[in-house]
C-alpha cells in the first residue's frame, strides 16, 4: 500500500465501487444472521438459542471480512500466511471468538440474554459466517483469473 501514489486530495474517500462492495457484504452478513435467526425462531427454537446463533454469525463474520478485504487481489489464505508473524493481527483475531465464546459459555450469557449453543449450532453458525463473507474469494479468483 506504501508504495500506491498518495491519492489526489479532491478524491472521495470511498470510491462508489468500494462503497456498492461494502453493502453487498454488509447485506450478505446481515441477510445470513437475519435469516437463521429467524428461521430458528419458526423452527421452535428459544429466542435466546436463535439470538445467540445470530449474534455469532455477526461476530465471526466480521473478522473473517477483515481478512478477506486486506487484499482486493490476493486470496485470504495468502493474506493469512503474510500475517502469520504479525502476533498482534493474532492475539485480536483469535481474542475476538475467545471472549465471543467466554462470552456464550459462562454464566455472563445470561445477562446478555444468550444460551450455550451446541456442537450442532456452532457448526451451523461457523459455517454460515464463512459461507456469508468467502463468496468474496470467488470474485477475487475469477478477477484473477481474467487478468491472466
Amino acid at each position: 500500500m506504501m508504495r500506491r501514489p498518495p491519492r489526489r486530495p479532491s478524491a472521495a474517500l470511498v470510491s462508489a465501487n468500494t462503497f456498492i462492495k461494502c453493502l453487498i457484504q454488509g447485506g450478505m452478513i446481515f441477510v445470513s444472521s437475519f435469516c437463521l435467526y429467524f428461521g430458528m425462531l419458526n423452527r421452535g427454537f428459544p429466542a435466546e438459542t436463535a439470538r445467540t446463533c445470530g449474534f455469532t454469525v455477526l461476530v465471526l463474520s466480521s473478522i473473517l471480512l477483515v481478512l478477506v478485504n486486506c487484499s482486493e487481489e490476493e486470496s485470504v489464505f495468502t493474506t493469512i500466511r503474510r500475517l502469520w508473524p504479525d502476533k498482534g493481527i493474532w492475539a485480536i483475531n483469535l481474542g475476538i471468538p475467545d471472549a465471543l465464546f467466554f462470552l456464550i459459555y459462562t454464566l455472563l450469557h445470561e445477562k446478555m440474554g444468550f444460551t450455550p449453543l451446541s456442537i450442532s449450532n456452532l457448526i451451523i453458525t461457523i459455517a454460515l459466517s464463512l459461507a456469508a463473507v468467502m463468496w468474496y474469494e470467488v470474485v477475487k479468483l475469477f478477477r484473477r483469473l481474467l487478468r491472466e
